[in-house]
């Protein structure tokens, strides 16, 4: 079964920032890394305070986590102007798990103790500022989804319907004569039920 597709008017320029978005984000995380591997001495250093010990580490994987984000986001944009289902759902889920990511290591930030409050203060601020804008972005690109001569979601609930409507049968129920398929054994083509012979390929398929 292909996937489903929903095509929505000018999502390639969508698309394109959404593109640029992915990348912002990847440089983000790249930055974030870079930075925490600067300072992993502190990790082993027992002269360092305990909050950066156990900090640094949750730090990295907060980080690591926004990258492999940015990247299924990135993986998302190629799918949007073919109108592909999933590639939505990667494009809203992305950002999404990226500002919770940001959020979450602006809590991180804001745990500091009163000795180290001053120098984690700018980073609380741009990590809430950061998971804003993600959320900010996630919230315009579902409302674009949902313009009234886009309606994407609405779609989505119409197809899926639809398809419930077309697979369930009710139990013992019969196909009609004209639609049950017979198939030669030969040359594999369609033929009536009562076909004795190919229509195709002419090779008897039942006894007379």
């Amino acid at each position: 079964m292909g996937e489903a597709i929903i095509k929505q008017p000018g999502i390639v320029k969508v698309a394109i920032g959404w593109l640029f978005l992915g990348i912002l984000n990847i440089w983000v995380a790249y930055q974030g890394i870079s930075s925490n591997i600067s300072g992993w001495d502190l990790v082993s250093d027992l002269l360092s305070h305990e909050w950066l010990r156990i900090a640094l580490p949750a730090e990295l994987g907060l980080f690591i986590a926004i990258l492999l984000a940015a990247l299924f986001q990135l993986m998302s944009i190629p799918g949007l102007p073919k109108g592909k289902i999933l590639s939505f759902k990667l494009a809203l889920g992305a950002p999404t798990a990226i500002g919770i990511l940001s959020l979450t290591l602006g809590l991180l930030y804001a745990s500091a103790p009163p000795e180290l409050s001053e120098l984690q203060s700018s980073r609380v601020i741009v990590a809430f500022v950061f998971g804003a804008f993600q959320m900010g972005s996630v919230f315009v690109f579902w409302r674009y989804l949902n313009r009234p001569e886009g309606k994407f979601f609405l779609k989505i609930m119409q197809q899926q319907s639809a398809a419930k409507e077309k697979t369930v049968k009710l139990p013992n129920q019969k196909l009609p004569e004209d639609e049950i398929k017979f198939y030669c054994r030969y040359c594999g083509s369609e033929n009536k039920v009562d076909a004795i012979f190919c229509e195709r390929c002419g090779r008897q398929l039942k006894e007379i």
